[in-house]
């Protein structure tokens, strides 16, 4: 077992442990270090960042803002469609009260 120095958490492989020991924003404070690697990586359901984009991908599939955004979207869809649908239902109606207010041609004939 490869334990960080740092922050005591644990590796099976020696590789992730220095990996870890320079890209883990928390374990390089720790070591009285300025995080290297400047470039985040933005979760866009819930604006967290990561300096890696495999653990950012692996945020994503546990992340319960996406859940949430997911079921608001379909709610959204379905409010969508409702809405044309009103306004289809609306304009049909503005159309038949012109035809039923308008004059009819009989009217406007001079006798």
């Amino acid at each position: 077992m490869n334990i960080c120095e740092y922050c005591e958490y644990s590796f099976i492989k020696r590789g992730n442990l220095y990996k870890h020991q320079r890209t883990a924003k928390y374990c390089l404070k720790l070591q009285g270090k300025e995080p290297v690697n400047t470039v985040t990586h933005q979760c866009t359901y819930c604006d967290k960042t990561f300096s890696r984009t495999d653990i950012l991908n692996r945020h994503r599939e546990k992340c319960t803002a996406r859940e949430i955004r997911e079921k608001m979207c379909g709610e959204q869809n379905k409010l969508l469609v409702i809405i044309a649908q009103l306004s289809k239902t609306i304009e049909n109606l503005s159309q038949n009260r012109q035809v039923a207010e308008s004059p009819s041609s009989d009217e406007n004939v001079i006798n």
